[in-house]
């Protein structure tokens, strides 16, 4: 890296001004230095910043209109199927997952072991067993399976929620049965079959049987300062469940 010819210059003036003063000594070498590393300093960023007074030309209209179309959320509404997201199957290898179409969505049931991919039901008569149940019409393309569950390994028995409903319906036979969607507590972290829970109580951590109720202290040591399921910063939640009454799931 070249100084510059301003760094040129400045040097020459601390070389000739050192010249005219003759002998030294190596006391008054040692303070000299600090005016040339200082001149020496200003001559690099002289030269780092030399060119760059004239900005380079900006961005266009059509750039940011070109970077804009492919921002992901763009990309997504033209792209389908971008990730697979499974259902499983209980205890097998297989698995739904909802596959989208030019018009909507449909389900998809795949058997690895025998290389087979098949429609997982028919969606046609599953919008109308839902349209009965829930008395809104359904739309086949649109089947609002949220929180779908499929039942056993027979994949013939599934769970999904309907707006404030939670129906479980045979894909065979169509025969769909409702209860009312239970408001999940927020201090529960719930299993996968959501039949158990654990909850953070006290300093320690506890599982609950969400059908008996019956509940079990699972850790035995926890206290002040050293409690299970609570954040490092968990003074700050301690100070928002004080002053609001909340309560939040483990951490962990």
């Amino acid at each position: 890296m070249t100084i510059g010819a301003a760094g040129v210059s400045l040097l020459r003036v601390e070389t000739a001004a050192a010249s005219t003063q003759g002998s030294v000594q190596p006391s008054e070498l040692r303070l000299n230095r600090y005016p040339l590393a200082i001149l020496i300093g200003t001559a690099v960023l002289l030269h780092a910043t030399e060119g760059r007074s004239t900005p380079a030309p900006g961005a266009t209209l059509a750039d940011y209109q070109r970077a804009e179309a492919v921002r992901p959320d763009k990309i997504a509404a033209q792209v389908l199927n971008l990730t697979v997201v499974p259902i499983w199957v209980p205890n097998s290898d297989r698995f739904w997952f909802r596959e989208q179409t030019a018009q909507g969505w449909h389900y998809v049931a795949v058997d690895p072991d025998h290389r087979d991919k098949r429609p997982a039901f028919d969606h046609a008569r599953l919008a109308v067993a839902i349209s009965r149940s829930t008395g809104k019409s359904v739309d086949a393309e649109h089947l609002p399976l949220d929180d779908l569950i499929i039942q056993d390994s027979s994949a013939r028995a599934v769970s999904f929620t309907v707006n404030d409903t939670t129906l479980t319906c045979d894909v065979e036979s169509f025969a769909c049965t409702t209860e009312a969607k239970h408001t999940a507590d927020p201090a529960l972290v719930l299993s996968p079959d959501g039949t158990m829970a654990v909850a953070a109580k006290g300093d320690n951590i506890w599982l609950k049987d969400l059908k008996s109720g019956a509940e079990r202290q699972l850790t035995q040591d926890g206290e002040p300062y050293f409690s299970y399921g609570r954040m490092p910063d968990g003074a700050l939640l301690s100070i928002l469940g004080q002053s609001t009454g909340r309560t939040f799931p483990p951490y962990g």
